[in-house]
């Protein structure tokens, strides 16, 4: 149903709950796994899309050992077919999954939520959110955790 299934984590337990669903589908559907990290550094206006700057090494130690363990995870659960990714977020974690997504022709995105609704949803804006408008894909939403 799914070939490619794809799903952004963070290391919060609402990534937690996304992950599990996405390595449960995976492994239902016989789907290659994409665990996707997005580092997001603080905005800077010189940057252009031409130019990713790097992750810092500290920061990418820290991603590399997290992803690694969600992968091992996902192994022992039967998902025969896991990648990982970390890629710079540069403007936006959201941006950054559907671009990721579009780029390696990603079927289903699996995202977790916070649920949050009215005034802090529209202060904090919404990855889930984003990615739901934007995807060219079909994307499953975790609101449990």
């Amino acid at each position: 149903m799914y070939p490619t299934i794809m799903v952004g984590v963070d290391g919060s337990k609402y990534s937690e709950g996304a992950f599990k669903v996405a390595a449960e589908m995976a492994r239902s559907f016989g789907s290659k796994l994409t665990i996707l990290a997005v580092f997001l550094e603080a905005p800077y206006f010189g940057f252009t899309f031409e130019y990713v700057p790097p992750i810092p090494q500290e920061y990418e130690e820290r991603y590399r050992t997290m992803l690694e363990q969600y992968a091992e995870k996902a192994r022992s659960m039967g998902v025969r077919d896991v990648d990982t990714k970390l890629i710079n977020g540069l403007y936006s974690v959201g941006s950054a999954i559907v671009r990721e997504a579009e780029a390696t022709k990603t079927s289903l995105i699996v995202v977790g939520t916070r649920g949050l609704t009215g005034i802090k949803r529209t202060l904090l804006g919404s990855v889930a959110d984003y990615v739901v408008k934007n995807a060219h894909c079909d994307v499953h939403i975790v609101r449990s955790i």
